[in-house]
């Protein structure tokens, strides 16, 4: 038996049902068009944006590459002018160098407190004064001079305690060493001189120089800055020496004769020295920019030039004399 409640519930289920048939499922046709549209939209805004930021990288990086090839030729620039500002400070140096004559610059001291010395390196060119009286040689010295050590600065090590010291460290002292190493050209004292004029000596002294010192390491630094031009003009010396020997063997006696400097002849021992100049060939040598200048050389007799009396001082006289007499 079937109540009035559930008969009203079994109704209205009904008609909910035949309410939702009616209705049926929902249609997209209207909407479907607009759906692509906004697709197709937003795919174009997303290659627009692309574009639009592969467009801005490219131009950062093209503003990142001009700004390293200005960076690339401003460094090019500052090389050239760095290279150009050493070039003239060689030259200045250069100049410097030739015009520092008030002294002999030491290149630098040994082991054994020796000086070297390379009389081209200040004064003067390389190769000499060009308008010299022996500029036709090539070279002005050809030479490296070595000093013995001064016996002042040598002495401390002669004496005791160093010897003990050195003999206790080292097992020989300074003294033995020093007579072992120089050999037959030991320079005892500031008096003595030595030089090195074949260019196979400057390499083995170079070898034989210690860096741990200080003293050997600037004189082995200063070598090895000039020793291409050492070597070209002791080469130059060497060659012309042997020149000349070869024209002495000879007998070519005409071709050796030099020119004479000129030579005053205000008094006897100047004709004297002129005569000595032909027995030593470093006697050839005058100050020929001198003469040519002043028309004397320091060693010669200088008689400065009188002066002629005024003649306006001679009635001056007379009138004083005059009124004296008044």
């Amino acid at each position: 038996m079937t109540s009035v409640a559930d008969e009203s519930t079994v109704d209205m289920d009904r008609k909910k049902e035949d309410a939702d048939e009616d209705n049926g499922p929902p249609t997209n046709k209207g909407k479907t068009r607009p759906v692509n549209k906004n697709k197709r939209k937003a795919a174009a805004e997303e290659a627009r944006k692309e574009k639009a930021k592969k467009s801005k990288a490219a131009a950062e990086q093209s503003k990142k590459q001009r700004e390293w090839e200005k960076l690339l030729t401003d460094i090019q620039k500052k090389k050239d002018g760095l290279a150009e500002c050493e070039a003239n400070i060689l030259e200045l140096d250069d100049d410097l160098r030739e015009t520092l004559v008030h002294r002999s610059k030491v290149l630098g001291k040994d082991r054994f407190l020796n000086k070297y010395y390379w009389f081209e390196h200040n004064g003067m060119p390389f190769g000499g004064v060009p308008n010299s009286s022996t500029a036709e040689y090539g070279y002005a010295n050809g030479r490296i001079w070595v000093q013995g050590p001064d016996k002042y600065e040598l002495q401390p090590n002669l004496e005791e305690p160093a010897l003990s010291q050195d003999q206790q460290r080292f097992g020989i002292t300074v003294p033995e060493r020093k007579e072992k190493e120089e050999g037959e050209t030991h320079l005892s004292s500031s008096s003595e001189w030595g030089c090195y004029d074949d260019p196979k000596d400057i390499n083995d002294l170079i070898a034989w120089l210690e860096e741990r010192g200080q003293r050997e390491k600037h004189l082995k630094k200063e070598l090895l800055l000039f020793k291409d031009d050492i070597l070209t003009y002791m080469n130059k010396m060497r060659s012309h020496i042997s020149a000349r020997k070869e024209k002495t063997v000879d007998g070519d006696e005409a071709s050796e004769t030099e020119e004479k400097p000129r030579v005053s002849t205000r008094n006897k021992s100047s004709l004297a020295a002129g005569k000595d100049t032909n027995k030593q060939r470093c006697l050839v040598w005058t100050n020929s920019m001198m003469r040519d200048e002043y028309g004397h050389v320091h060693h010669d007799e200088y008689e400065p030039p009188r002066k002629a009396k005024s003649k306006a001082k001679a009635p001056a006289k007379a009138n004083a004399k005059s009124r004296g007499r008044r």
